[in-house]
Order: C-alpha cells, then sequence, then structure tokens
C-alpha cells in the first residue's frame, strides 16, 4: 500500500495551493494590555491621582519630567515673536475647503480681504456668510438671506480674507465644526497652487489655551494645573519651532497655513466652545498665566498621555531621537491606585488571524510573539512567522507600528495566536503549512485537538486530499 508521512504532504500541496487562501475558520488572536496612549511624559490618571492625595501641581511636573523646572515663557526673550505678537497661535481650525460658512453668534465683527486692507462691512448678531471662490484666485463673501438664497456682498477680492471681532464679546460660529470661536481673528487663506481654503484662527496664547479643556472638571485642582502647564509648554514649543505667520515656507502653507493644528497632531482647539463649559480649566490657565516647563534653558516638548502601562516610556523608544531628556521612563504607579480609577488599568482586544495575515501580506500566520521589550516594560519587537508565497517565513514588526495597524489603545501589551491543534504547537517546522491546510477547508487532523503530524497518508486520503484542492 502506497502511503507518505503528513508532514510531507502538506509542503508540497501548499506550495501548489498558496493563492488559493479563504478566511475559514481562522483562529483569534488575542491582545491583552495596559494604558492608553504613547505613554510618554504625563500620565494624566497618574496626575489625577497624586492631586487626589494633596500633592501640588509643580510635584507632579516633577514627576513626570526628569529635570525640568517651571518658569514663564516670557522669560525666553523679550524680542521674540511668542512675546511681542499679541496673537502668536495661528491654529488650523479647517483645511482644503471649496467654501467656508460661518454665523455671528454675538457681537459685531467686520468682514475683510486682507490683500488690500479693505473691511467693506459689519457682520451682525444671527447673520450667516460664506466664504469661497468666484474664479481662479478670486474670492467673494456672500451673505445668506433668510429664503436660502446668498447676496454677494460688494466685490471679489484675492483669497486672503479675515473676520475682525468690533466688539470684546463678539463670537463668530464655524457651523462645520459645530464650535464657536471668541478672543481672537477668523482668518482665510488660499492653498498655493490650488482652488482650496485653509481656515486658521488667530489667537493669543492665553485665549488658546482657554479653548484646550484636557482633562475633566471634575478632577482635582492640582492635576488640572499640571495638565495647563504641560499643554501650554508643549504648544509654546511647537511654535516656537515652527515659528510665526510671517516665517510659514511653502509647506506649511500647503499643509495648513498653521503653527499649530486643531487635531490630535498637536492638541484639541475648542475655542469658545470648550471655556464656556470649562470653567475650572479656564480658572487653572488663569492661575498658572504663561507658566511652562523648561529644560536646559528651552521650553520642554511636554507630551502627555492618558496613562501609561505602569511606566512611562522613553522619547526615544517612540519616536527615536534623543533631544528630550526629560521624557524618561519613570514608574506610574499612581495611574494603578484607587484613586486613579483607571478604566485603562487593562483592557483587552481580539482579531482573527486572517486580518493579522492581509495586514502583514502573510498567506496564514501561524506564530506572533513579542521578542523584545522597552526599559518601561511596554512591546518593542513583535515576532510574526507563517507562509508567504507557499514557503515559511517570518518577519519583525515594531510594537508602534502594530499598534497603529491594529489600533490597540497603547504599546504595553502581549500577544498571541491561539493554537489550532495540541501537537503542533507554533514552532512546529510545519505549523504555518497546518494552520493553511486546515484554513482551506482539506484536512481539519484526526480529532478536534489532534492533527497527528507524524501519521501517514493512504492513496484514498491522498487523493481526498487532492481533489478538496482542485475543486477550490
Amino acid at each position: 500500500m502506497f502511503s507518505i508521512k503528513k508532514n510531507f504532504f502538506i509542503s508540497v500541496v501548499l506550495v501548489l495551493l498558496f493563492s488559493l487562501q479563504t478566511p475559514v475558520g481562522a483562529s483569534d488572536v488575542s491582545v491583552t494590555g495596559s494604558g492608553w496612549g504613547d505613554g510618554i511624559g504625563l500620565s494624566q490618571y497618574g496626575a489625577k491621582a497624586m492631586g487626589s492625595s494633596g500633592v501640588s501641581s509643580e510635584k507632579i511636573l516633577q514627576r513626570y519630567y526628569s529635570g525640568a523646572n517651571v518658569a514663564p515663557y516670557s522669560a525666553i526673550d523679550n524680542d521674540i515673536f511668542l512675546v511681542s505678537d499679541p496673537t502668536p497661535f495661528w491654529v488650523g481650525i479647517m483645511q482644503n475647503s471649496e467654501l467656508v460658512s460661518f454665523t455671528i453668534e454675538s457681537g459685531s465683527f467686520q468682514i475683510c480681504f486682507d490683500g488690500n486692507g479693505s473691511c467693506f462691512t459689519k457682520g451682525k448678531v444671527g447673520e450667516t456668510f460664506r466664504f469661497g471662490f468666484e474664479s481662479p484666485d478670486r474670492c467673494v463673501f456672500l451673505r445668506v438671506l433668510e429664503s436660502g438664497e446668498t447676496l454677494k456682498l460688494g466685490s471679489s477680492g484675492n483669497c486672503d480674507a479675515s473676520v475682525h471681532p468690533i466688539t470684546h464679546d463678539a463670537t463668530v460660529e464655524i457651523p462645520f465644526k459645530a464650535r464657536s470661536y471668541r478672543h481672537g481673528i477668523l482668518r482665510f487663506r488660499q492653498v498655493p497652487n490650488s482652488q482650496k481654503i485653509h481656515t486658521i484662527y488667530e489667537v493669543s496664547v492665553s485665549g488658546y489655551m482657554k479653548g484646550l479643556s484636557e482633562v475633566p472638571e471634575s478632577w482635582p485642582d492640582e492635576a488640572i494645573k499640571a495638565q495647563v502647564i504641560a499643554s501650554r509648554s508643549q504648544a509654546v514649543n511647537r511654535v516656537l519651532e515652527r515659528g510665526g505667520e510671517g516665517t510659514f515656507n511653502i509647506e506649511r502653507k500647503q499643509d495648513c497655513y498653521c503653527n499649530l493644528r486643531d487635531d490630535k497632531t498637536d492638541q484639541i482647539f475648542r475655542g469658545w466652545s470648550g471655556e464656556i463649559s470649562h470653567p475650572k480649566w479656564v480658572t487653572a490657565v488663569n492661575l498658572t498665566a504663561k507658566q511652562v516647563l523648561f529644560s536646559r534653558g528651552k521650553v520642554a516638548l511636554a507630551l502627555f498621555s492618558s496613562s501609561s502601562g505602569g511606566a512611562t516610556e522613553n522619547y526615544s523608544d517612540v519616536f527615536g531621537g534623543d533631544d528630550h531628556p526629560y521624557l524618561k521612563t519613570v514608574a506610574d504607579s499612581p495611574a494603578f491606585s484607587d484613586l486613579a480609577n483607571n478604566p485603562h488599568k487593562e483592557w483587552a482586544a481580539g482579531y482573527r488571524e486572517k486580518v493579522i495575515a492581509d495586514i502583514f501580506d502573510f498567506s496564514w500566520v501561524s506564530n506572533i510573539q513579542v521578542i523584545e521589550r522597552n526599559d518601561s516594560g511596554s512591546a518593542k519587537v513583535i515576532l510574526l512567522e507563517g507562509i508567504r508565497e507557499g514557503r515559511p517565513n517570518q518577519m519583525e514588526v515594531s510594537a508602534v507600528e502594530m499598534r497603529s495597524l491594529l489600533s490597540l489603545r497603547s504599546t504595553t501589551f502581549d500577544i498571541q495566536l491561539d493554537q489550532l491543534f495540541e501537537d503542533v504547537p507554533s514552532k512546529h517546522i510545519f505549523a504555518g503549512e497546518v494552520r493553511g491546510l486546515h484554513a482551506l477547508g482539506i484536512t481539519s487532523g484526526c480529532s478536534t485537538t489532534h492533527y497527528c503530524p507524524e501519521k501517514n497518508v493512504t492513496r484514498a486520503e491522498m487523493a481526498a486530499f487532492l481533489v478538496r484542492a482542485l475543486d477550490r
């Protein structure tokens, strides 16, 4: 009687069938972890716990930013634009629009074309306006009438324009953002070499800070103050790096015509809408006016996250480089105390093996594991093993990339693939091929728990296997 080993059969058949994969019967990949965010710098839930136990905002900051000290940013240089310009922050609130709508919510405004400095009309409470292209490089303001029709206001002008507050209570709403803005100037700038518009809000450092509200109002005052100083430091650091409006290069003008973005690239700017709903945050902004973190004579890039996985990260382990000595691994035990009431203390996620295989261009994945960790204990390098183009293969992936691709809360995690059969562990020489044949429905083993990889295959079994394979 003709017979061959199942191991040999596996390798031969998969060479022929690797392109016929289907998502049938893939096993789950389980991920268990802790923390949320990049884990660098201030741990917000750690700050909450420390504030609840009576620790001052300065002590909180000293814990999470090694060697940094608090001082006014005006100590940098009185001649620098950040100090001399009353509204140095240009916040990109919308990019690449064809048409922008805004409504006067309170007070009054002047509506202007910036190119020739002409302010030709005043906006009144309840009036809605639109700004957009009339022709290439020429834009126009329209007033929306009660009928829904629009009325052109004056002549068209270049596409650099603005809406200036006249009264102290002047507030403008951007319906698309569902937010209102006060204390600044609404700016429109044409995206270079296009018929698109960037919308920017020009505002003071204080006006920007009041619109952030990074933590809940219910948190301890000292924790909120620590967050305010960290947020202000991060914003000032980035604006100093990117420069004032007069120094924007072509890349920045094309990107947003701003030195801060209203998104997670920087911080979420909620404007007046955030300010009126977060009075404790506004109080903390006023109490810590101009205070930032300094390290080695420079304003610190005070990064923060919701919670670490037990210890904060080295900046270099997440982003590379080593220019931020104050962003080092420190123990974050406060974030895991009862006072923190941290919802990210533990978390779990599950994925189908086929999803992982598709993401990393495998036919089937037979093993996933963390093979290297950072000083903080977070994952650094992930090993994937499986079948690619009909052959066993493996690759290493950074935990930062894995987190991004799988939308994980943090990089502090363990990951593993469920074992299909007790007698085919992940390190078995044919683990990937066995998973492939099982997924394809060609053979499911000798029982529900065992594959029997050393068992002989009869001619009849071989015929069945081939028919199943060729019928796909």
